[in-house]
């Protein structure tokens, strides 16, 4: 397998970066507050924040994010990563490839309005 060397900008390692979301499921709401990616070699990883309100309390909820660098998403371990709450009750979540869309899904779940929602993921570009 050949590995390309990802430049952000400028020669930067790390960059801003607001993902375009998508697929809601359970939210009344989402919006996007702070975003960056960073590079080491051929691995990308991003650490978002959005304001998040579920449609009802204690929902499993998600949406879906595009990537920085675009990949062919094979399987859902193509990306991994972590999602979780930062204000109410503390539930976990997870980052996972879309194999139908090529960007990645963040699933959590709260049961506070506006509460900030962080996700943290990773994956390779070849």
């Amino acid at each position: 397998m050949a590995l390309r060397n990802l430049q952000p900008a400028k020669g930067k390692t790390v960059a801003s970066f607001e993902p375009v979301t998508s697929n809601l499921t359970n939210l009344d709401t989402l919006t996007f507050l702070n975003g960056f990616f960073s590079v080491a070699g051929n691995l990308v990883t991003v650490t978002a924040a959005f304001t998040t309100n579920p449609t009802s309390a204690v929902a499993l909820f998600s949406f879906e994010m595009s990537l920085p660098f675009g990949i062919d998403v094979t399987a859902v371990a193509d990306i991994i990563g972590v999602a979780g709450n930062g204000n109410g009750p503390e539930f976990g979540g997870s980052v996972i490839g879309s194999i139908a869309n090529d960007t990645a899904l963040a699933t959590s779940m709260h049961e506070e309005a506006d509460a900030i929602t962080t996700v943290s993921f990773s994956y390779v570009v070849e």
